[in-house]
């Protein structure tokens, strides 16, 4: 380091401690007799030196009446709670029903279903008995079609051309 970076750097640590003892001075000659205007500064300062129950009472009603966390400081128009109801249009509407169809049956107890139309599956989708894919799911599987469940449906599959 040059001298005149540690001349700056004894002159900051110098400054920084003055400061230091000001702060200090300050603190410990401020006014003993200060009170606090607000109910606001009331309640804080007796929270510091053991507040009567009446004085937390006061500023908790103080806190209340503020609502200190909206922006406007006044209470919402609207209730916790209250059920609000959206309009018809305003809700969303109900997906559709998938058009399943049951293009073949593979192998021979347990059987596997190859089905057609599964949202959100592009193509075939092979399905055995206890399967769940996409919110469908498979109850039964025979060599002559497939028993679908869905959320509010009960789909029965069957090949469209049985061939033993």
């Amino acid at each position: 380091m040059t001298q005149i970076s540690i001349l700056l750097e004894r002159a900051g640590w110098a400054a920084s401690c003055m400061l230091a003892a000001l702060a200090v001075h300050a603190w410990r000659t401020e006014d003993p007799g200060y009170a606090p205007q607000s109910s606001r500064e009331q309640g804080a300062l007796a929270m510091t030196k053991g507040a009567t129950s009446r004085e937390l009472s006061e500023a908790a009603n103080e806190v209340i009446v503020n609502n200190p966390f909206r922006i406007s400081r006044r209470p919402s128009g609207v209730p916790f709670g209250s059920e609000t109801r959206q309009p018809e249009q305003q809700q969303p509407a109900s997906t559709p029903r998938p058009n399943l169809v049951l293009v073949g049956i593979v192998g021979g107890p347990p059987w596997i279903a190859l089905v057609q139309g599964v949202p959100g599956r592009e193509g075939l989708v092979v399905f055995r008995q206890g399967d769940t894919v996409a919110g469908l799911s498979i109850s039964e599987v025979t060599r002559q079609g497939a028993v679908v469940i869905g959320a509010d449906t009960l789909w029965r599959l069957a090949l469209k051309r049985f061939v033993p």
